[in-house]
């Protein structure tokens, strides 16, 4: 019998595949303050990446008032544009559903908790979680600053293996082990092979509805 009590899950690329409203809102944004809109690939690399450093280094012009502009138009357009394309990966509901009640489960992600909350909301999977964090008034990944605000907030040890945070971005992973939890790399999202290959987490899933035998979770006989 395993001793896990939390599991913490990033957002984008891990329990929703969000690629292509994420892209439409930020070249909106780009447009918007007058940028030349990027390609697909180059916005691809940046997903998962603080807001305004995505909109700082897109715009590529030094301008600091233009990329906060630009983050909060984001911010503004994506409210009402988040979940045209947006739904959960294969396995998550199921997964979930089976996981609901028998592990304290949170999100933990780059968003602002409120544009989180809308996305879940949106999606009907908020009632899943004891907790959604976003990240406002403290260090993005890859510190470890959000995975210790959850594990204080739903006053859990994070030692002794009692928490592992589920990503698919090398700075999920790198946060979750300055945190000092265990972690696993979600194969399936933004992530690169290259960041699977550095992360160097403790588990990996190619599909989300790996993630219970990965953990050492056993929930079958229901």
């Amino acid at each position: 019998m395993n001793n896990i009590e939390l599991l913490i899950f990033d957002l984008d690329g891990t329990l929703v595949n969000s690629r292509e409203d994420i892209i439409a809102a930020i070249r909106h944004s780009i447009r918007h303050v007058g940028g030349s809109e990027p390609g697909n690939e180059t916005l691809t690399v940046h997903l998962g990446r603080p807001l305004f450093n995505i909109m700082f280094d897109l715009l590529g012009d030094g301008n600091s008032d233009r990329a906060r502009e630009a983050t909060e138009e984001y911010r503004r357009f994506f409210f009402d544009n988040c979940a045209h394309y947006t739904k959960p990966y294969p396995g998550v509901l199921e997964t979930l559903q089976r996981l609901d009640g028998k592990y304290r489960l949170a999100v933990a992600t780059t968003k602002m908790t409120f544009m989180a909350d809308r996305v879940l909301e949106l999606l009907d999977m908020q009632r899943y979680f004891d907790l959604v964090q976003g990240t406002e008034g403290f260090e993005p990944k890859p510190a470890p600053d959000i995975v210790r605000v959850v594990t204080d907030k739903l006053s859990v040890n994070a030692s002794e293996n009692k928490v592992w945070m589920i990503g698919d971005r090398k700075s999920d992973i790198l946060s979750g082990k300055a945190a000092g939890v265990s972690t696993c790399f979600a194969g399936y999202g933004f992530g690169s092979e290259q960041e699977r290959l550095e992360a160097c987490a403790d588990a990996e899933i190619d599909s989300f509805s790996e993630l219970p035998a990965a953990l050492g979770i056993e929930l079958s006989g229901e």
